[in-house]
């Protein structure tokens, strides 16, 4: 005869899930994990409102044994989803917000290369009016040198 896999404690083992892992509410980790200091501009407090009220939701339902269907699936859009919409659109004009500053931030340094640029044409525009002024004044030295060294000879 022949042995039965399961029976020598050979063959696939099955972890046993304690009834606490099996029907832990994983919504209720999440929150407990969730740190609404983690997130900027106090949006965290949001999320984790946010949450907070739909695992209430979430265990409301369950105790009442509601079957998921169109009925909780309505409900579910219109009390919680639909509040995710205002929360998005916060996290969005941060993100628009910042992306704004960044722009500024290098629009002003750009700008602030086309300044040190123009300082930089002008001081050798000066320079440069300065050296032929000069250039000038030695041609004008050697012309005059020229006219006086055949006099004096």
């Amino acid at each position: 005869m022949g042995k039965k896999k399961g029976a020598s404690g050979e063959g696939e083992e099955t972890p046993t899930d304690s009834p606490l892992d099996k029907y832990a509410n994983e919504l209720q980790r999440l929150i407990d994990r969730t740190d609404p200091d983690e997130f900027a501009d106090d949006l965290g407090t949001d999320i984790w409102k946010w949450f907070t009220d739909l695992e209430t939701f979430s265990s409301a339902a369950v105790k009442a044994g509601l079957a998921y269907g169109k009925t909780l699936r309505n409900r579910l859009v219109k009390e919680h989803l639909e509040e995710l919409i205002p929360i998005f659109l916060k996290f969005t004009a941060k993100i628009r917000d910042r992306d704004a500053n960044i722009f500024d931030l290098q629009t002003t340094l750009a700008g602030t290369d086309d300044a040190l640029l123009r300082a930089k044409v002008w001081s050798l525009e000066k320079e440069n009016a300065s050296l032929r002024a000069k250039l000038d004044l030695g041609n004008d030295i050697a012309a005059s040198l020229r006219d006086l060294i055949p006099k004096i000879e």
